[in-house]
């Protein structure tokens, strides 16, 4: 009889703890769209907060450019990557242009697919169309890449050196090319890349080959060494060999030639040093000429002021680009 009241009691006790927990509030969360937001083929997804429904908008955009350079990055980072072993200074570079360009990137076809107001802020999930950003990438890289594969063509039939100096210029868009392409390929799993990462591979690597294969023998007289100075600096910032025992038979001899002519101007010591510049390649053929007059002046001496237009020698050479500066 006593442990009969003892059960009543207790089950008394568990439906009214049930009926007690039933009625406590339930504690106001996130919806499940906010914390988790969907994916699928057709939509990019993003979320976002703020005081208003414009700046949860834009938070969410902000994370979907975020979402998107992520993901870029991502893909170069992957050891099996259709463009090879990608050297440290070119992944630096496309990274950069990851950021940059999704940065820069107008995002105007963008949708609020959910909102609600959670304690004071607003929520929004906002949703882009992938087929439509593609199409939007595809009318901005497609004439780049178009441009760069014409040249890239009319390079084939020239000698090593110029095809080395039209690589050059060539792969300076090379990172912004790689981040179109993967960006597509990001956008739409299906799209085939094979061709573009392809052609982009091959660009660089015959670009590092020529640079294996080319050297440059520099003579000059003895009126030219402090022009000769800048001009090997200018050699070996191309990523060249200076070296007296060719690299290949496409190596080169750059023969540097001088007259300098000292005056009083005024005040001034003046000298004007007329520069010759002559290309040879293996069989003693010139394949370049240039020439240049520079001007420098002193209050002190025409040794210093010949130094001073060895300094602007040197300002021509990166004004015009060295392969330039010598007639290439």
């Amino acid at each position: 009889m006593y442990m009969s009241k003892v059960y009543r009691f207790v089950f008394i006790a568990i439906v009214m703890a049930i009926f007690a927990g039933c009625s406590a509030p339930k504690p106001e969360t996130k919806p499940l769209w906010y914390t988790s937001p969907p994916q699928d083929y057709q939509f990019f997804y993003a979320t976002g907060s703020g005081e208003t429904l414009k700046k949860a908008k834009n938070k969410a955009i902000s994370s979907l450019r975020n979402q998107l350079i992520t993901k870029l990055d991502a893909e170069f980072a992957k050891p099996l990557h259709p463009l090879g072993t990608i050297s440290k200074i070119n992944v630096s570079k496309i990274l950069k242009e990851n950021t940059k360009f999704i940065k820069s990137l107008p995002l105007r076809d963008i949708q609020i697919d959910k909102s609600t107001n959670f304690k004071g802020r607003f929520l929004v999930l906002i949703k882009m169309e992938k087929k439509s950003f593609f199409e939007k990438i595809e009318d901005i890289s497609n004439p780049k890449f178009e441009a760069v594969v014409k040249k890239y063509e009319s390079l084939q039939n020239e000698i090593a050196i110029k095809r080395f100096s039209g690589l050059n210029r060539l792969l300076q868009e090379y990172p912004i090319l790689a981040t179109y392409t993967q960006l597509k390929k990001t956008t739409l799993t299906t799209y085939r890349v094979t061709k573009e990462f392809a052609f982009l591979k091959k660009m660089n690597d015959e670009y590092n080959d020529l640079k294996k294969r080319l050297s440059f023998y520099l003579l000059s007289d003895g009126n030219s060494k402090v022009f000769a100075k800048y001009i090997k600096r200018a050699i070996k910032k191309e990523g060249l060999k200076i070296s007296k025992t060719p690299s290949s038979k496409d190596s080169l001899k750059l023969i540097v030639k001088s007259v300098t002519t000292d005056s009083q101007e005024y005040s001034f010591m003046k000298s004007s040093t007329l520069i010759k510049l002559s290309t040879y390649d293996m069989n003693k053929k010139r394949i370049s000429f240039r020439q240049h007059t520079f001007i420098g002046k002193s209050r002190k001496s025409h040794k210093e002021a010949k130094d001073q237009s060895a300094i602007h020698l040197n300002g021509k050479i990166k004004k015009l680009g060295f392969y330039d500066f010598i007639g290439l």
